[in-house]
């Protein structure tokens, strides 16, 4: 393949974003059709969509037309609909950091975060999807419906 660059997945990925865009909250930029890998909870390369090769074993989540950010997930409240904006403190997802990723469905620089448009979040590790967030959701609506009883 002349002229190819390829770029071999790490050996121990277990999670992949394919074909995500990376939002740089610190700068604005955004870095289209990507592929993010990930291992024991570190990001371990971006690199365009068509030049990363992924483990078979790693779980995927092909994500196109969807947004990937850094810092958000400590930020959102699974109780409300409301807005989070983008948290002070969010940075860019870079090579070795411990990854809290959100997975959102609009782009971050140009609309408010919400319970709606989050897809999921990947933290300490563990990939929480949709459904799970809507699950602790109704758990948390579900306790503070208790706690107003006693």
């Amino acid at each position: 393949m002349a002229g190819c660059t390829f770029n071999p997945a790490p050996v121990d990925t277990d999670f992949a974003f394919l074909n995500v865009n990376v939002v740089n909250l610190e700068t604005g930029e955004i870095q289209f059709d990507q592929t993010v890998l990930l291992s024991k909870g570190r990001v371990t390369l971006i690199a365009p969509f068509s030049n990363a090769a992924v483990s078979e074993s790693a779980r995927t989540i092909f994500a196109s037309q969807q947004y990937l950010i850094s810092g958000i997930s400590r930020a959102v409240n699974l109780k409300s609909n409301e807005p989070t904006g983008v948290p002070a403190g969010s940075r860019s997802i870079q090579i070795g950091d411990l990854a809290d990723l959100t997975l959102v469905s609009v782009n971050p620089l140009t609309s408010d975060i919400n319970l709606t448009n989050i897809l999921g979040i990947y933290t300490e590790g563990n990939w929480w999807n949709k459904m799970q967030l809507k699950a602790t959701k109704s758990q948390q609506d579900d306790q503070a419906d208790v706690k107003r009883e006693i």
